[in-house]
């Protein structure tokens, strides 16, 4: 898109319309100019449409390893906590005897 705003004869910067009056004949000039600037928008947006997508799938793939580690975080928590636990009921074990 620079290039488009550095050109004299950019249609977006022009004072008048790049459309004929009603009634008037549109000068293949202005014609030909509408259509390569329109081709130059059209292979820009492609780009630009390109790099989102990138980007898209950049984000996807990062959410999917995140959920992943996520995942494996909390069943390492909950093995931990399993562990915790039966040590718990071994220990209250261990004293009951050592009580009676």
């Amino acid at each position: 898109m620079r290039a488009l705003a550095q050109r004299a004869d950019h249609r977006l910067d022009a004072q008048t319309p790049p459309w004929p009056d009603e009634g008037q004949a549109a000068d293949p000039r202005s014609l030909h100019a509408l259509a390569e600037e329109n081709a130059l928008l059209v292979r820009e947006l492609g780009r630009v449409q390109a790099r989102g997508t990138r980007w898209r799938d950049d984000c996807i793939a990062q959410v999917e390893r995140l959920q992943a580690q996520l995942m494996r975080t909390r069943a390492e928590a909950i093995a931990k906590q399993t562990r915790i636990a039966a040590l718990e009921d071994a220990l209250h074990e261990l004293e009951a005897r050592a009580v009676a």
